[in-house]
């Protein structure tokens, strides 16, 4: 585990209402943790991740949460052959635009830092 349910709401979010509830943190954190560890063919496990790379699994584990979240009474929930489909900030996404937007924003957050060839190029230099 990168971050924590502790790091998530007292360092991510200031003391905010959590979004993820504390029992879906961990599958949620998990999920964003492998969705980071794409590109990587080793999948690397970091035994003492920086606070970024916290900040970052904790946003990625929001988005996630958000798209995947239950439809509201009387809306309905887009699905089709090729898979489900991920709403963000009221925008319908595929999974695979889903994902091409996380990595966009992983390359984005992780640039410059020490982890940016490791997990975002898969450890090409």
């Amino acid at each position: 585990m990168w971050a924590d349910w502790e790091f998530y709401t007292t360092k991510y979010l200031l003391g905010d209402k959590p979004d993820i509830p504390e029992p879906q943190f961990p599958r949620r954190e998990r999920e964003a943790r492998d969705l980071i560890n794409d590109k990587n063919l080793l999948k690397v496990e970091i035994e003492d991740p920086p606070d970024y790379l916290k900040m970052l699994v904790c946003e990625i584990a929001e988005l996630i949460h958000e798209g995947k979240q239950a439809p509201k009474p009387g809306e309905a929930k887009s699905e089709s052959n090729a898979g489900y489909s991920y709403t963000i900030q009221g925008k319908t996404m595929t999974e695979k635009e889903f994902r091409r937007y996380a990595r966009s924003l992983i390359a984005d957050r992780l640039f410059g830092t020490p982890l940016q060839n490791v997990l975002v190029f898969g450890g090409v230099s």
